[in-house]
């Protein structure tokens, strides 16, 4: 596999300065991130152009005197001696380094196309966010507060009654599992670690976001295994029933209606994709949706619960 161009998409309210190098050589980890002697070399080309101002009086100014020997090597000790400065001033100018503005992006074009690429990222500071990390993305994401985003997969949609698992949109957050049996004798709605197939049912054909749905759970533990349809009680616990007549309100405590986030990596248009966020909306209850209570479900208005509709049960 071979890659032309990798754009970094700078999330953070702050810039970041990015390299791109085709090995690690380039940018092991010193106390600047860099080697130390390609980094003196950029600071001597820096200083040869013009860039940036002489830092020791009496060091000659003139051409000649910029590319003599004497004055690299006076400029070196002197370099040496105040390494610790020049993790401000430097930033990233090495040749192949670029700045990306704050929510902003910018594109490398990589002169060697072979896989894997090697990117370090620096934010203000002097934040290490990436040192020397092996890639093989065409898009790199920093998230809001500098974290290298997962790639966006490709997009699948989901077709009615195709497995999906439903994880909550958080650090280690939890599965809808199977129903379990609860305290009322009946197959509850709950948040596990481990996921619980389901499924979605719509009379419509297309799963699409905003359309009515059914939540289906294919577990084989069921207590009767014709309740499986997914409701809400008029408490607000999560159950699941048999097939209720479209229209009766029983029928609308079972239906459901999926609302994507404005999450970054959503799929775009109305169609549902694995990966998508969503929050997910009670019918006969719409400004109820689907959220946590401990290890059981419930849906009560305004619950924050985002979730992630997943192909596999992990992750």
């Amino acid at each position: 596999m071979s890659l032309s161009e990798v754009t970094v998409e700078n999330g953070m309210s702050d810039n970041v300065w990015v390299i791109i190098a085709e090995n690690a050589q380039h940018v092991i980890s010193t106390k600047t991130g860099k080697i130390r002697d390609y980094e003196f070399e950029t600071y001597y080309k820096m200083m040869v152009e013009g860039k940036i101002a002489l830092p020791i009086e009496g060091i000659p100014v003139s051409a000649e005197g910029k590319e003599s020997a004497e004055f690299k090597a006076r400029l070196k000790t002197h370099w040496e001696d105040h390494h610790e400065a020049t993790f401000e001033w430097s930033g990233f100018v090495v040749p192949g380094e670029l700045e990306v503005a704050a929510n902003s992006r910018n594109k490398w074009a990589l002169k060697g196309n072979e896989l894997p690429y090697y990117i370090s990222i620096r934010a203000m500071g002097g934040r290490i966010v990436a040192n020397a990390v092996a890639r093989r993305d065409a898009v790199i994401t920093l998230d809001e507060n500098g974290h290298i985003l997962d790639p966006v997969p490709t997009r699948v949609a989901i077709s009615a009654k195709a497995k999906v698992y439903l994880r909550q949109d958080k650090k280690d957050g939890g599965f809808v599992g199977d129903p379990q049996t609860s305290n009322t004798n009946w197959d509850a709605g709950t948040c596990l670690k481990t996921a619980g197939a389901h499924h979605f049912e719509t009379d419509k054909g297309a799963l699409e976001a905003g359309s009515a749905v059914r939540i289906v759970s294919d577990s084989k533990t069921l207590v009767d295994g014709a309740y499986k349809h997914m409701y809400s009680s008029d408490i607000g616990w999560i159950y699941y029933d048999k097939k209720r007549k479209t229209g009766s309100r029983d029928g609308k405590k079972q239906m459901w209606k999926l609302a994507k986030t404005g999450h970054a990596h959503n799929s775009s248009g109305d169609t549902l994709h694995y990966g998508d966020r969503v929050k997910i909306y009670n019918i006969n209850w719409p400004k109820a949706n689907l959220g946590i209570k401990g290890k059981w479900l419930q849906c009560v208005n305004d619950d924050p619960t985002v979730w992630i509709l997943k192909k596999e049960a992990k992750g």
